[in-house]
């Protein structure tokens, strides 16, 4: 799962195997939609943690092996300027991020050692833009690596990820947890249905009131199945599967549809992946759309004015492999309407 820290049987969870689901994914590609290129991080990052606030995104965390930073850093669309905001309590990578209530959480994540492993992370710190500091929260009742997290209903969701403090096992989780920032406590997985796959670095994006987990791995595959969560049932149901699987993806959502972009695959498991695909919930199908200039895995993605931003990651043909680069999609006419353009469905000529 992670290129430096984890020189072990990598290929235990690159192993051919597609998850299981019933749906069938298209791959036809979207009309329109276009990348550019945004002002660069001051610092490359390698499995950081981006949420968007008060029109702000924030990228946190993550590593430039071997150094591990606390270091935030905030991004102004109007400018195309970064800056330094305060550092982060805990330095952290494969950290998970979320906003409620005009705070932005950092949960869990690991914590690097000198000698190239890490262990996974409970805490969680919350950032207040106002004073601009951070403040230790209530912890989660499990440690997560590589947690996925999204904001429901005024809860703060933190769903699977790696639990595993020597890396000597698999501990995924399938386990989930909520957030209540008014009472700062964590509603344990004994209360929330855990999800039907064990899944660590995946993408997770709230879309139509429910609760997406997307991808990521199981501890011996790659997955390219999603499931959505329902609060008000308090169930998990699987969807349409992407096209490829991921793992160490970014996820977003703008105009009613759902992103997939980055990340690695099986097929070729030691290459970034450069393509995007988007979820039309109206149609449960999948579709390719542009892909990024660069193939990103442990990317940052936050959505801001519309515009899907895809920060950092690690590309072994890029440098010493860790970004510190930016790009943004401009989803032109993608559509979630069943009226919109191709996404979702296939053209004449296009490949199923």
């Amino acid at each position: 799962m992670y290129r430096d820290l984890q020189p072990r049987d990598r290929a235990l969870a690159l192993l051919a195997a597609l998850a299981c689901c019933s749906y069938p994914a298209t791959t036809a590609a979207a009309a329109a939609g276009s990348w550019h290129t945004a002002a660069p991080m001051a610092v490359k990052r390698q499995y950081l943690g981006v949420g968007v606030l008060n029109g702000t995104l924030y990228a946190m965390g993550g590593f430039d092996y071997p150094n591990y930073p606390t270091s935030v850093e905030a991004y102004s669309s109007a400018t195309n300027t970064w800056a330094l905001a305060a550092n982060m309590l805990v330095p952290r990578f494969n950290v998970g991020v979320g906003v409620l209530g005009g705070v932005l959480y950092a949960v869990g994540g690991a914590r690097g050692r000198s000698n190239g492993t890490a262990f996974p992370l409970a805490s969680v710190e919350a950032y207040h833009p106002a004073n601009d500091s951070w403040a230790l929260v209530a912890p989660m009742t499990e440690k997560r690596d590589g947690p996925g997290v999204g904001v429901l209903g005024g809860l703060l969701y933190a769903v699977g990820g790696q639990n595993d403090d020597g890396f000597e096992g698999h501990q995924i989780l399938m386990t989930v947890e909520a957030y209540n920032p008014a009472t700062n406590t964590w509603a344990g997985h004994n209360l929330i249905a855990p999800m039907h796959e064990r899944r660590s670095s995946m993408g997770v994006g709230v879309l139509g009131g429910l609760l997406y987990a997307v991808g990521g791995t199981s501890g011996d595959f790659y997955l390219a199945s999603v499931e959505v969560y329902d609060p008000g049932t308090n169930t998990w149901t699987l969807v349409a599967p992407m096209s490829v699987n991921r793992v160490n993806l970014g996820v977003g959502v703008s105009g009613g549809l759902l992103y997939a972009a980055g990340g690695v695959g099986m097929e070729d498991p030691f290459n970034s992946l450069a393509s995007v695909e988007a979820y039309n919930p109206a149609t449960n199908s999948w579709a390719l759309v542009a892909p990024m200039s660069v193939g990103r895995e442990g990317l940052g993605v936050g959505v801001l004015g519309g515009m899907l931003f895809a920060a950092g990651g690690f590309n072994i043909n890029v440098g010493n492999g860790y970004l510190a680069s930016v790009e943004a999609y401009h989803p032109g006419n993608d559509s979630s309407s069943e009226g919109g353009p191709t996404l979702g469905r296939a053209s004449p000529g296009e490949q199923q």
